[in-house]
């Protein structure tokens, strides 16, 4: 190929600068309406709108962050000024940042991030334990939150102050629980209202039944009396306990039933312990001397007798030969009606079934029927046993019922048979576990497994009334001793009574029948 001469590469490259200076005339000829003028154009509008956005969205953003410093302002001035506090906690228990100012009066300490709550609650042990099961149970999700929320320990004693514990697990977005928020109430000044409404509530009812409550009186000082003297007889001893233990809780004596418990609790029960309980009871009465009007060591036995009466019964004792119509006499005046032996039944009931969170249906008939209050006392004092068993131990809850009523029925029936008197003492709930109590009684030693093949069903019912049998898996501070039904047979049978049991899953029905006096003097 000829090399090209540096003449022709000359006229070539004059020849592209008059094309590119052609083309270069030509675009600016053509202004706006040229392409590249107008992709330049779109460029530099959205470069301008893009401007615009961005001054937009700053404003914005500042707007929105004075909004929300506001607003955070506005919460940390409530949360730092509210008489309860917040707190949150992680999985092991260990407070989070993020607490109210509150807390530190609360706690009585300003809570540490990394703090366990446990601490800070000064709980004890058992508390402790309970706390940490709680949380695992809420952190492990796997029950409705409703559930494991309610296991937690609620209520805490710190130094003059009580504390209340509301919880409710803090989700992440995932749904997953990221912590367990706390609402800390101070419910001191609260508690102490509901006790002195309580309080109230008590004298009013005691007020009302006043008779009733002086049996009572007197039925426990002789009763703690008696026990003191057979102290070495523990079987007699914590029947005694026992059922001072009930009947106190019938009358809404709170602090005699916590005495009383405790006293329970001894290994054995002596001297000091029954003194305790006497002791209980004496500040109760004295603290309320002005209101009720007598003392725990001075009230008797009183008997109220018309004129008329008493100039029959002179005349009956100035003949030595009219001795049967004088006693006859004195068992006349010596009755009483049912009611004043027996106490506040219904709202020992209502309020027993609120405690365990069973709905009750309760019914007594025949409370003003004449009883010999000798021969009843004993008996009727002990009926609280069987009452609180019909409602612990034979009531379902209401979930449990199948297709029973969700609300169970105990009732409480006095009958004057002619010739004695029978208490039926009835509910529909689950029944006596016959196979559960024999083999407790087998365990306990009150009966070998050989004896139990040989009894009949009746006979196997009739353990309940062995001392340390109880139907109940885990005794509590209500019942499951096996002390009250041992106490219930020992006072029929001493009343020269008897008892009958009838059990199936319908209900049980106990009756006690007692013979009158004038029966057992004929026998």
């Amino acid at each position: 190929m000829t090399e090209m001469s540096w003449e022709r590469r000359a006229e070539a490259a004059e020849k592209t600068v008059r094309v590119l200076k052609h083309e270069v005339r030509k675009l600016h000829d053509g202004g706006a309406q040229s392409p590249i003028h107008r992709a330049l154009e779109k460029a530099r509008q959205r470069e301008e709108q893009n401007r615009q956005r961005r001054e937009l969205a700053e404003v914005r953003a500042a707007n929105l962050e004075d909004q929300v410093a506001e607003r955070t302002r506005a919460i940390r001035t409530i949360l730092d000024h509210v008489t309860f506090g917040f707190l949150v906690v992680g999985p092991d228990g260990r407070v989070r940042e993020g607490f109210t100012r509150s807390c530190e009066a609360l706690f009585a300490r300003e809570p540490e991030v990394g703090g366990a709550l446990t601490e800070l609650l000064r709980c004890d042990a058992r508390q402790s334990a309970e706390m940490a099961l709680g949380l695992d149970q809420i952190f492990e999700d796997f029950m409705p939150e409703e559930v494991t929320v309610d296991q937690l320990p609620k209520r805490f004693e710190i130094e003059a102050r009580v504390l209340r514990l509301e919880a409710r697990a803090v989700r992440a977005e995932d749904e997953t629980v990221d912590g367990v928020l706390f609402t800390v109430s101070d419910i001191t000044a609260l508690e102490a209202a509901e006790r002195e409404s309580r309080h109230r509530e008590v004298l009013i009812g005691i007020l009302q039944q006043k008779t009733a409550f002086e049996q009572f009186v007197m039925d426990t000082r002789t009763s703690l009396e008696m026990a003191l003297e057979a102290v070495d007889d523990q079987v007699t001893v914590r029947r005694v306990v026992h059922t001072v233990k009930g009947n106190a809780a019938s009358w809404g004596l709170d602090d005699v039933v916590s005495v009383t418990h405790e006293v329970e609790m001894d290994a054995e029960i002596g001297g000091d312990g029954i003194a305790a309980v006497h002791a209980a009871m004496r500040a109760f009465l004295k603290d309320n001397v002005a209101v009720l009007g007598f003392d725990y060591d001075d009230v008797e036995p009183a008997f109220e007798i018309t004129a008329e009466n008493l100039k029959r019964l002179r005349t009956l004792a100035a003949d030595p030969a009219n001795m049967n119509e004088v006693s006859g006499w004195i068992r006349q005046v010596v009755q009483r009606p049912a009611h004043e032996l027996i106490g506040p039944m219904n709202s020992f009931v209502e309020k027993l079934g609120q405690r365990l969170e069973k709905e009750v249906e309760f019914e007594l008939s025949g409370e003003d029927v004449q009883v010999d209050s000798e021969v009843m006392r004993p008996v009727l004092r002990n009926l609280s046993h069987l009452v609180r068993n019909s409602v612990d131990h034979g009531l379902e809850p209401s979930w449990e019922r199948g297709e029973k009523p969700a609300r169970g029925r105990v009732s409480v029936h006095i009958i004057d048979a002619g010739r004695a008197w029978e208490i039926r003492v009835e509910d529909d709930g689950r029944g006596i576990p016959v196979d559960r109590l024999t083999a407790k009684a087998v365990k306990l030693g009150r009966v070998d497994a050989e004896t139990v093949a040989k009894m009949d069903r009746q006979q196997k019912i009739a353990l309940i009334f062995e001392d340390g049998v109880s139907s109940a898996d885990v005794a509590t501070d209500i019942s499951g001793r096996g002390v009250g039904m041992s106490a219930v047979r020992a006072a029929v049978r001493a009343s020269g009574g008897f008892i009958d049991v009838q059990t199936s899953p319908r209900g049980t029905c106990f009756v006690l029948s007692v013979p009158k006096p004038s029966e057992r003097a004929a026998a």
